[in-house]
């Protein structure tokens, strides 16, 4: 089953057009005292509290303005260069860069925790990788199927990856051998795993 690259970009287009929407809305005075009124400017009693909320509702919503900004931040620098990665590789009939696409969106969707579509990109870019006939690639993607299925809780899955993923980088690379090894030692414990993308493992 192919990733449908259309889809995945129109979902983040519309997150992005989310975020803009409330940082467009977020008309505030510039002042704290045009925000308070007369509760600041004027001689009658200022109440602290008053002030106090009203400072903290104010420093509370450039927290949310800011981190409105930072996911947006993150929106940009991943829409773009991944799916134009994809598209010239597909154009180029590139397996090798089409790969290296699928295996970055698969991370993408692994840190958000879609699991199911992580699988389905590193599958993607596993066929591909096989046809190069890359040992170290198809072992570094079998890895983060097993990556993958830990961070999702489903032990048995990523123990058989893990498994599959030793044979394969068995004497090809010592590295991702012992990382490999590593995970499945934590796996069979049943401890909980954190998803955490090592491109070191796309090149």
């Amino acid at each position: 089953m192919a990733i449908d690259t259309a889809r995945f970009r129109s979902e983040l287009e519309e997150r992005r057009a989310r975020v803009v929407a409330l940082m467009e809305h977020r008309d505030r005075p510039d002042s704290l005292e045009e925000e308070l009124g007369e509760l600041v400017s004027s001689s009658a009693d200022n109440h602290l509290a008053d002030t106090a909320s009203e400072t903290y509702d104010r420093e509370f919503d450039e927290g949310l303005e800011e981190d409105a900004g930072r996911l947006l931040g993150r929106i940009d620098d991943a829409l773009e260069p991944l799916l134009k990665t994809l598209e010239v590789g597909r154009r180029a009939r590139n397996n090798d860069l089409q790969s290296q696409g699928f295996q970055c969106l698969a991370a993408v969707f692994a840190s958000r925790g879609e699991f199911d579509r992580a699988h389905e990109a590193v599958d993607q870019s596993l066929v591909l990788v096989r046809a190069l006939g890359n040992r170290l690639r198809e072992g570094c993607l079998i890895l983060e199927h097993g990556r993958i299925s830990a961070a999702a809780g489903d032990f048995p899955a990523a123990a058989g990856h893990l498994e599959s993923a030793i044979a394969v980088l068995h004497n090809i690379s010592p590295h991702f051998e012992a990382e490999a090894r590593k995970l499945l030692e934590i796996v069979r414990r049943r401890e909980p795993y954190t998803y955490r993308f090592d491109d070191s493992q796309v090149r």
